[in-house]
């Protein structure tokens, strides 16, 4: 389990997913291990693992089991952040009625456990991202400002990127593209000072994806560099979400698809950590 947090450290999620499969996964299913404690936290990284690789699916099944064994251990802060990992697959898949349940429970958990300023940032992120998914653009915003201040708590925490990469996302889709491009402009400094280079791939994401609905997609080819067939993809999809606006299907379905630069991300990281691995990668996207 250290081995596999180590290899999450660098972003070579594949090689983590690997490990854990291959070496920690038998010594369960075989019953060689049943120590609780270590089961939840087996669960709980593949739930993590899971979104990094394209599996977003089977985070939901991790993630339920890592909640079991936390329940039973009554440890809170655990449940919390299994809880999270659970909401963010029924969140891509417009679930949001299950979604708002689990989102409950886990604001419930900040009020009788031992949680970290970190842990309110997660419960505030996932508050953030429920909104947005809907369309509620209005209601997310200020959310989004209280979780860059939530974050600028822990001078040296990682989630001071996300925050300000999270609330240009917001500014991007209300159409408001100069301030979105100070945020991620304010997310890449901090990418500087806190020497964390692997966050870059995600703000270029977020950037294609303004230049795309923007139009300009000459950028946008530029800054997706490593994942030339994720192009096709998004492009295929301004298209489906066009189609469905006409239809009159509503703004939560198209919710649903503000995932998409975070999944061209993970793919530029997938394609890297595999590269460095010597793991065979491959990544299927489809409309």
């Amino acid at each position: 389990l250290e081995l596999a947090r180590l290899y999450c450290s660098r972003e070579h999620f594949q090689a983590a997913y690997h490990h854990l499969q291959t070496e920690v996964e038998p010594l369960i299913a075989k019953g060689k291990v049943t120590d609780p404690a270590l089961c939840a936290r087996f669960y709980l990284r593949l739930a993590e693992l899971a979104p990094d690789i394209g599996q977003i699916p089977a985070a939901a099944t991790y993630a339920q089991q890592a909640i079991k064994h936390y329940r039973t251990l009554q440890d809170r802060v655990g449940e919390l952040r299994a809880l999270l990992r659970l909401l963010l697959p029924l969140r891509h898949q417009g679930a949001f009625a299950e979604a708002a349940a689990l989102l409950t429970l886990a604001q419930e958990c900040l009020t009788d456990a031992p949680v970290t300023e970190l842990d309110r940032a997660r419960v505030l992120n996932a508050e953030i991202h429920f909104h947005w998914y809907r369309g509620h653009l209005a209601t997310a915003l200020p959310l989004a400002e209280a979780y860059v201040a939530l974050a600028d708590r822990v001078p040296t925490s990682n989630f001071r990127v996300y925050a300000r990469m999270l609330l240009g996302n917001l500014h991007r889709d209300l159409g408001q593209f100069s301030a979105a491009a100070q945020w991620y402009a304010s997310a890449r400094q901090l990418i500087a000072e806190l020497d964390y280079p692997l966050y870059t791939p995600w703000v270029d994401a977020q950037e294609a994806w303004q230049a795309l609905v923007q139009g300009k997609w000459q950028q946008e080819s530029t800054l997706i560099y490593a994942a030339p067939p994720f192009l096709d993809f998004l492009r295929r999809v301004t298209g489906a979400q066009s189609a469905l606006r006409a239809s009159g299907r509503g703004e939560e379905r198209i919710g649903a698809w503000r995932c998409l630069p975070m999944m061209a991300a993970r793919l530029k990281s997938y394609i890297g950590g595999c590269a460095a691995c010597g793991i065979p990668c491959s990544f299927t996207a489809t409309v």
